[in-house]
């Protein structure tokens, strides 16, 4: 039967869905920044683009329909990227692989917008993965928590490490569920302590 389910931890949202015992898909969001970060960044963005246009305009480069569109163009491209958040994405599929996607969105109440050329998938296939290990590694003078995939290159069998959560970063509490119900889709086990490698 198929299950959803939403889990925050530190700001941080994991979503889950289960649509059967086979599949899982798992997406986080970082915390979404305060609305004072926001205007902020986009009075920055805003100021920046005035001076550029107060640059350009003496100089007559602002002059034809198509330079006023493409500037504009530009001036909204710029609002959305700073407006955009990272999502980050793990489809597991028993008996065929994990699929890690990633995309920016704005989100807009309950949905979410793909920002356009941002969003991108790598698929790893389940006879070349190894196993799904959470790793506490040293950056600088804090401990993070990374999900890893292990897996071999197809043609030299060379050992591959793949991040999952690259861009979103999340915490412990949110890796540990992943981790947990990744493990349970793709080996049908459920995972264990023993999963766990420190790095230093």
């Amino acid at each position: 039967m198929p299950t959803e389910a939403v889990v925050k931890r530190h700001g941080q949202s994991l979503s889950i869905a289960r649509p059967s015992a086979t599949v899982g898909r798992f997406r986080t969001r970082p915390r979404p920044p305060s609305a004072l970060a926001l205007a902020c960044r986009i009075l920055f963005v805003g100021v920046g683009l005035a001076l550029l246009y107060r640059w350009l305009e003496p100089r007559g480069w602002l002059g034809s329909v198509g330079a006023q569109a493409g500037a504009a163009s530009v001036a909204l491209w710029a609002i959305i990227s700073v407006c955009a958040q990272n999502e980050d994405g793990l489809l597991v599929m028993r008996g065929i692989g994990v699929q890690l996607e990633h995309r920016r969105i704005l989100s807009l109440g309950a949905r979410a917008i793909t920002v356009p050329f941002t969003s991108g998938s790598a698929f790893i296939p389940l006879a070349s993965i190894d196993d799904i290990v959470l790793v506490e590694r040293l950056s600088g003078w804090a401990i993070v928590w990374s999900l890893i995939i292990l897996s071999r290159a197809a043609g030299d069998h060379t050992r591959v490490l793949t991040v999952v959560g690259k861009t979103t970063r999340p915490r412990l509490a949110l890796l540990e569920v992943i981790w947990a119900e990744a493990r349970s889709i793709l080996f049908d086990d459920d995972g264990g302590p023993s999963r766990r490698v420190r790095a230093t």
